[in-house]
């Protein structure tokens, strides 16, 4: 009989080691990441399995997030994907969809809305649930990296022309885990942005320099006359990089820092041997339209947003209401 069943903190090592059977080039699904971001913006880890004779052969990792009393079961903060993990064999002798609808079930006893994220070129299965369910596609840019060439040719006039004149400016971009200076661009980019987040700031650092020790992570900064303009952080996770965190000072937007650094950090990835690089997301119009101005493939990734109860429809409602 398949059990769905809330796994307490000690029992993560047994999820981390079906990932790594199961989906093994899965970070934000692992028990580390769930933990460490839950952290930065205080909210409650969870992760749900599924359990077939003793044996975990799904499951689902994320956050428990409360706004004016609707519990929300979604990603973590800063993070782009929180999709269903399904074992290969099991989906086929007991149905993915099965799998899926029980782990849905699973989460109606702890939230009040369930929003995943699934992985790009993941098929979804719609769950049995109709009421209040709602499924939409989103985009992210992919860039194969396995030829340095390759990277070259495929990027857009405009974005090599912005690469020339931070060339000329004398932009210099090196690798260097300067958590600090990274922290004090993001805070500013946010603020212009208008993007309200509640970060814990030491929850922020602390994950950085754990992931960076972990070998998941690196900094990368631009400098013009040794005074920093932009910085990135990029996951690195057994052969695919992610565009994590990107800042940039506006006082430097005129001398190209941010392609220049962008594209640096791509050929040096393909020189280290990673297979492909995701800019995690492309939907925002302009941020959108900077990503893909460097040639990598449009790919799609489905969300799936159920409300469990008249609150979290209401709640949904309005949010939409406020972001229109």
């Amino acid at each position: 009989m398949l059990e769905i069943k809330k796994i307490s903190l000690g029992e993560y090592g047994n999820w981390d080691k079906f990932l790594d059977s199961e989906a093994p080039y899965n970070l934000f699904s692992r028990s580390d990441w769930i933990i460490m971001m839950a952290d930065v913006s205080g909210a409650e880890p969870i992760i749900l399995i599924g359990e077939y004779e003793d044996k975990i052969i799904g499951g689902l990792a994320g956050v428990i997030t409360r706004r004016f009393n609707v519990r929300i079961f979604e990603p973590p903060i800063f993070t782009p994907y929180n999709g269903m993990v399904i074992a290969h064999r099991d989906s086929i002798a007991i149905g993915k969809a099965e799998i899926s609808n029980s782990i849905i079930k699973g989460a109606r006893e702890h939230s009040d809305r369930l929003y995943i994220s699934n992985f790009p070129r993941v098929n979804i299965a719609n769950p049995e649930i109709k009421s209040g369910y709602i499924s939409y596609p989103r985009y992210t840019s992919i860039i194969d990296l396995t030829s340095v060439e390759r990277v070259k040719s495929r990027l857009k006039k405009d974005v090599r022309n912005k690469i020339n004149k931070a060339n000329k400016s004398d932009i210099i971009i090196s690798e260097d885990f300067k958590q600090d200076v990274l922290l004090s661009l993001l805070k500013e980019t946010l603020k212009r942005t208008n993007v309200r987040t509640s970060v814990s700031e030491t929850a922020l650092l602390r994950s950085l320099e754990y992931f960076h020790k972990r070998g998941w992570m690196s900094i990368y900064l631009a400098s013009k006359g040794g005074k920093y303009g932009a910085g990135t952080a990029v996951l690195k996770f057994n052969g695919i990089a992610y565009s994590w965190l990107l800042a940039t000072d506006p006082n430097y937007y005129r001398y190209g820092i941010t392609p220049k650094l962008s594209f640096d950090v791509l050929l040096r990835l393909s020189e280290e041997g990673f297979n492909e690089f995701d800019f995690m997301g492309v939907n925002l119009p302009g941020v959108g339209r900077f990503k893909e101005s460097f040639g990598g493939d449009r790919v799609g990734y489905y969300v799936q947003d159920i409300a469990f109860n008249a609150k979290a429809k209401l709640y949904r409602f309005l949010q939409r209401v406020k972001n229109r």
